[in-house]
């Protein structure tokens, strides 16, 4: 499933719980991975996510989603 899918799937889909969901990033400036609450997500684009601070995090920041502490969705690398 594309990353993109996903995310509209855990936003849509009324069987998840945005709350359940964690996005980890990667941040370059602070050069290590930041876990995102999914809620603090207002909106998602082609390439990119919006934080409800209108901060922009490109997709392929994105490092891994994890539902309940268990990985449902890595990056490659």
């Amino acid at each position: 499933m594309r990353l993109v899918d996903l995310l509209n799937k855990i936003r849509w889909d009324e069987h998840e719980n945005e709350e359940d969901y964690e996005v980890w990033i990667y941040d370059r400036i602070a050069k290590k991975e930041k876990k995102i609450a999914f809620k603090m997500i207002a909106n998602i684009g082609k390439s990119f996510i919006e934080l409800i601070d209108s901060t922009e995090i490109p997709l392929h920041r994105i490092r891994k989603i994890v539902k309940r502490g268990e990985v449902v969705w890595e990056k490659r690398r």
